[in-house]
């Protein structure tokens, strides 16, 4: 579960909608995407942040969804102003310990949405409070809205009414269960939204989930592993901003009791992970140094090239090329040296925290998953692998094909590291649906020489691959973070000899870069720096 963080006010009459994807991310103002038809589209990640978000349209044509939820758990959502839109709120698929409150919907078909006709949607505990319905729903909608397929969906999901503005909260409800209502609702809770909230930039406070998660009150989830994720969530927040654990506060308590537990032990052998690829500020700064340079000259050699083609004998031309070309291949000698020293460095330092990692002791399956998933990246890292083996492979695939809720982030991990075209059906694998095949990864054991070279390594804002063989057909670069998503997909035409990539938008982070050809796939690891 990563977090996605949006504070402040949207004004969404002539401007573009934010799209969100495992990220932490601020959003000032955005424009509506016509095509689309939301203001804001969260899809993965969990312990979302959507607050005080102003969401005015001038009608349903394009205004389909105010803001639209795929799969993310335990996220907040208060604040909130839906006017004009089709659905102010939609829940699309698992939400588990979503806290909804203090949003007003008006003009809508349906303001609150749970699942889909004849699909469902699975949501769980969730809490509605002090939520308001300030106009009655349009033709034949409703004010709040539930597909489901389960009961307990039913019983567990509550809208608290705020006892003062109690006139102008829900009315209609409806589910698809047995004719019974969604939404058991109880009084005497309301939700305030501070000035803060409402508009502003809402600052960096931490929500009432995070502060469950801290002191314990919450039980996340129902597997094990799901409140043991939430806990190395907020302990990665905090880590990057102390600010948030002041001294004396539950925060810095938590932090405290963690810094021992897995989820200290682990989320330091991430950030040395992180450390490692990224290598030493001083290498970096002379390496970006030596491509601004290596940019400069091309740019030079272009122009003598130029001149050449108009007076190809020009003595004075052929050896100012010549001169330059020299420049250049020193600086590429340089440039080689400097990123040899760099892979020198992080093999010795992955091969130390190879030692770290196999002294973290574990009791549970989800932290042991963790562990192996770990222990396989560093030796790539420390290997220089370019491709798995057949024993690292073999480790991994049982993990990847496990339920995430109960075996933690390291599922993700192990699917990102093997980079292959399984296809994981999680509600199969979670016991919500009938199992579905899943395809395994190829398990032999061979060494094969890198398809493609990749520079510069860490990189900002941009990317090119060098392929070894041009010769061979189309194929597809794809370029995928930790947790398994992918960030970016390139098709490769035949007699493609390099791909240009820009990485200036990516955020900074460590990524699988895979090419899949017809002659099988191979992964590298590549760190994007900012």
């Amino acid at each position: 579960m990563n977090e996605h963080e949006v504070i402040g006010t949207w004004e969404m009459r002539s401007l573009e909608s934010c799209k969100l994807s495992r990220t932490v991310v601020f959003c000032g103002v955005g424009r509506l995407d016509t095509t689309g038809g939301y203001g804001i589209s969260v899809d993965g990640g969990g312990s979302n942040e959507l607050l005080g978000n102003d969401f005015s349209g001038t009608g349903f044509v394009n205004l389909q969804y105010g803001i639209k939820v795929g799969s993310s758990d335990q996220g907040e959502y208060s604040c909130n102003i839906m006017d004009n839109i089709r659905t102010g709120l939609w829940f699309q698929s698992s939400n588990l310990s979503s806290d909804i409150a203090g949003n007003n919907f008006s003009n809508f078909f349906h303001g609150l949405r749970v699942g889909s006709e004849g699909v469902g949607g699975l949501t769980g505990v969730q809490s509605h409070r002090g939520n308001m319905w300030l106009t009655a729903p349009v033709a034949t909608g409703y004010g709040a809205i539930h597909y489901t397929t389960e009961s307990f969906e039913l019983t567990n999901s509550r809208l608290f009414v705020d006892t003062i503005d109690g006139g102008n909260l829900i009315s209609t409800e409806r589910t698809y269960i047995n004719g019974q209502r969604y939404f058991r609702q109880e009084a005497g809770n309301t939700a305030a939204c501070s000035s803060a909230a409402i508009g502003g930039d809402g600052g960096g406070s931490l929500s009432s989930t995070e502060y469950g998660i801290a002191t314990g009150a919450f039980n996340i989830g129902v597997f094990a592993a799901e409140g043991w994720t939430a806990r190395r969530q907020l302990y990665r927040r905090l880590l990057a901003d102390p600010t948030l654990a002041p001294q004396g506060s539950v925060y810095a308590s938590f932090l405290g009791t963690e810094k021992n537990s897995t989820v200290g032990r682990f989320e330091a052998i991430k950030a040395s992970i992180e450390s490692v690829l990224t290598g030493d500020a001083g290498t970096r700064a002379s390496l970006a140094s030596q491509q601004t340079s290596m940019s400069t000259k091309m740019g030079e050699m272009r122009s003598i090239m130029d001149a050449l083609s108009v007076q190809p004998n020009n003595a004075g031309l052929i050896a100012q090329r010549d001169a330059k070309k020299a420049e250049m291949e020193t600086l590429a000698i340089q440039s080689q040296a400097l990123e040899q020293t760099m892979l020198s460095a992080r093999t010795v330092a992955a091969a130390q925290l190879l030692g770290t990692n196999a002294a973290v002791s574990t009791t549970t399956n989800f932290e042991a998953n963790q562990r192996t998933a770990n222990r396989v990246y560093l030796e790539l890292i420390a290997n220089n692998q370019t491709e798995l083996t057949a024993t690292q492979i073999s480790d991994l695939t049982p993990i990847a094909n496990q339920c995430p809720y109960s075996g933690g982030e390291g599922v993700y991990m192990a699917r990102a590291l093997l980079g292959n075209e399984a296809i994981y059906n999680d509600l199969a694998l979670c016991g919500l649906a009938a199992p579905q095949p899943i395809a395994r990864p190829n398990d032999e054991d061979k060494v094969v020489e890198p398809s493609f070279r990749m520079y510069p390594n860490p990189a900002n804002q941009y990317l090119v691959v060098e392929l070894v063989d041009k010769s061979k057909g189309e194929g597809l670069l794809t370029l995928t973070n930790a947790f398994g998503v992918q960030v970016l997909a390139e098709t490769i035409m035949e007699g493609t000899e390099a791909i240009p990539v820009d990485t200036g938008k990516i955020p900074a982070g460590t990524y699988f870069l895979t090419l899949k050809s017809s002659t099988g796939n191979q992964t590298q690891v590549l760190v994007i720096s900012k």
